[in-house]
């Protein structure tokens, strides 16, 4: 293995819990993208043919769906700038 890449993998490891966090509330993300759709549909078939009934529900999950999206990409997005701010500040110590 490469000595540079052996290095910055030795720093990672003190790191590996932000690491965790960073890759499961990407998957947690991923996962809800695809969720996104279905009620999307089921809100678009409902309302063409004329029907009320769990239209509310759905909308509800799609605002849910949504906002756990949001907070799960936030808290991506922060961790990994956090951690990899670290790992330079280690780098060019």
């Amino acid at each position: 293995m490469n000595q540079e890449l052996k290095f910055i993998l030795s720093l990672l490891k003190e790191h590996r819990g932000r690491l965790t966090v960073v890759i499961v509330t990407g998957l947690l993300t991923s996962g809800l993208q695809f969720l996104q759709p279905q009620f999307s549909i089921k809100i678009f078939d409902n309302l063409s043919h004329q029907k009320t009934e769990g239209v509310q529900e759905a909308i509800l999950s799609l605002v849910v769906i949504m906002a756990l999206m949001l907070l799960f990409r936030y808290i991506h997005l922060v961790t990994m700038n956090i951690t990899s701010e670290k790992v330079v500040q280690k780098i060019r110590q």
